[in-house]
């Protein structure tokens, strides 16, 4: 009979792992709490250059691993404090999306967009009519919606340009489009409508689906969602299948997935000041109930749950949000505060602020009236 050698297998120390694992978790909780509670009085300058032209009209936006500076006559990509490309254009009125992997420029009642990476031009897309609106999926599909004539219509094209979708939206029948939010795969296209029938508005939410060739039809509606007495001007997908809807008076929150599903909706009393988005949740500033004076922010997760809520005095020009965070920022002076209202960082400034953005580990681009600096929080 053969012999047969069986290994010893040693048993795993259970207790051993948990403790480790228990150990992991305390050093997470730690690094969070200091993040969380750390503050900060001062900021130094990484990088500095020099603006010329008109600095009201440059904008900042992260793509890639660096930012772009745009404005009205062009377009730079800005990789480790070089300008890695440059594109000259004259563009009154821009109209632009970016997602951070793609960057969607184009001139309102225009018929062109140009469509940019971190590595330049991507190419030209040219529109059947005048735009009014651009979205950019995450693989370059650029939703347009446009208008000629009083007649509206939605355009799907690949970053080459070849067309994927097209149809038209008039008032009397679909409503008056008002805001559109592509998916980042491309495929599906979410449109709010204003309509009015017999003296009653009502914003109707649509979901149109895009996985095949073709033109708008009533088979390509995945979803519609109606708010009577309300008007939503603002779409946008937090992630793959997350999308938030904000109106006049109610915050709306679907999962896209499949089939769609209103996830959550929300009932808003307060005047709304200010929406913003990022890290894949909605802000919505309000005017607080309590003290008028006061202004409300309200942070809400992709299930439409709020993550966090505070009021603040500070009376900013423009509101973002930032890693862990929010930014809130004037001509003059700067406040950071956590999700739940915990003040991280307040300071003034000694030139008029025209833009800042957030860039991660606690950096910050901060346009002024004559020089855009990368400075970090000390």
């Amino acid at each position: 009979m053969a012999n047969i050698k069986r290994a010893n297998k040693k048993k795993p120390n259970y207790k051993r792992i948990a403790m480790v694992l228990g150990l992991i978790a305390a050093v997470i909780v730690v690094i969070f709490l200091i993040n969380h509670f750390k503050t900060y009085k001062g900021y130094r300058v990484i990088s500095e250059v020099e603006i010329a032209g008109k600095v009201s009209e440059t904008k900042y936006f992260p793509l890639g691993q660096g930012y772009v500076k745009y404005s009205n006559d062009g377009i730079s990509y800005i990789y480790d404090g070089e300008i890695a490309w440059t594109k000259a254009f004259e563009m009154t009125n821009p109209v632009l999306d970016s997602n951070g992997i793609y960057c969607a420029v184009g001139a309102l009642k225009s018929s062109e967009v140009y469509l940019f990476s971190s590595e330049g031009e991507v190419g030209v897309i040219n529109t059947s009519y005048p735009i009014i609106d651009v979205e950019v999926s995450d693989y370059g599909v650029i939703a347009a919606l446009m208008q000629d004539n009083n007649i509206n219509y939605i355009e799907l094209k690949d970053k080459d340009g070849n067309l994927l979708a097209q149809g038209r939206t008039s008032f009397e029948g679909s409503g008056y489009p008002l805001d559109i939010a592509i998916s980042p795969d491309g495929t599906t296209l979410a449109v709010s409508y204003l309509c009015v029938s017999n003296g009653v508005t009502t914003s109707r939410v649509v979901f149109y689906d895009y996985t095949d060739k073709g033109d708008i039809e009533t088979d390509r509606i995945k979803a519609g969602f109606d708010f009577e007495g309300s008007v939503i001007p603002t779409l946008y997908y937090a992630d793959a299948t997350s999308v938030y809807a904000v109106g006049d008076n109610v915050i709306a929150t679907f999962n896209a997935g499949g089939k769609v599903e209103l996830k959550d909706k929300k009932e808003v009393d307060s005047e709304i000041k200010s929406v913003f988005f990022g890290e894949g949740k909605l802000g919505v500033v309000t005017v607080d109930e309590e003290d008028s004076s006061l202004r409300r922010v309200s942070i809400y997760d992709k299930s439409g749950k709020i993550d966090g809520q505070f009021s603040t005095d500070f009376r900013y020009q423009d509101i973002e949000m930032i890693s862990g965070g929010v930014l809130m920022y004037s001509t003059e002076k700067c406040r950071i505060y956590t999700y739940d209202g915990k003040e991280k960082f307040d300071t003034s400034f000694d030139n008029s602020v025209v833009y800042m953005m957030g860039i991660g580990s606690n950096k910050y681009i901060l346009a002024t009236s004559d020089k855009m600096q990368i400075i970090k929080l000390t």
